[in-house]
Formats: C-alpha cells, structure tokens, sequence
C-alpha cells in the first residue's frame, strides 16, 4: 500500500500508518516546512522507531502535489487542515 500523509509536522500519526503497512508499503510524509521534516527525521532515529525504513520525506505544498494522479492507495491530512488558507482548493 502507497500512502501520503499531506501536512506530516513532526509525524504524530507518520510512524503509526508506516507500521500498519507494514514492510511493502510506503509511506510519503509531505510538509511544506523543513524545520518539521526534520522533526519527524529526528524521531526516526530514536531507538525505537529506527526498524521503520518505509517513510520517505518530501519537502512540497499541498496545493501543488509533486506526484502523478492516481499514485496512492490512501492519500490523508489530519493535523494540516487548520493550517491550510483556501480549504476549498485543497
């Protein structure tokens, strides 16, 4: 299963939805600030969460998606929504 989580922050819901998954799947954690990626890059290198390798970070705006259409089996934002000025867009 291919999942992008759009808004990740520091990953509150990241590592629960990469273990679900489990081995095969992805999971694409986008956020459009650095300081959160790096966050959430920090809290994969703890003890344990460093068996999760399934977790790709990207650096991009939920507005402009850098993936092609149709490229994920779930596709959720929990934490970002707030965050977002023009929710009808999004």
């Amino acid at each position: 299963m291919h999942v992008l989580e759009v808004g990740c922050g520091s990953g509150a819901f990241t590592t629960f939805v990469a273990r679900t998954v489990g081995i095969k799947g992805e999971v694409y954690a986008l956020d459009i600030q650095p300081g959160m990626l790096m966050q959430l890059k920090e809290k994969l290198s703890r003890p344990e969460n460093r068996d999760i390798r399934n977790i790709k970070l990207i650096e991009g705006d939920a507005h402009n998606l850098p993936f092609d259409d149709n490229s994920f089996d779930l596709v959720y934002a929990i934490t970002v929504i707030q965050e977002i000025p023009d929710k009808i867009r999004f």
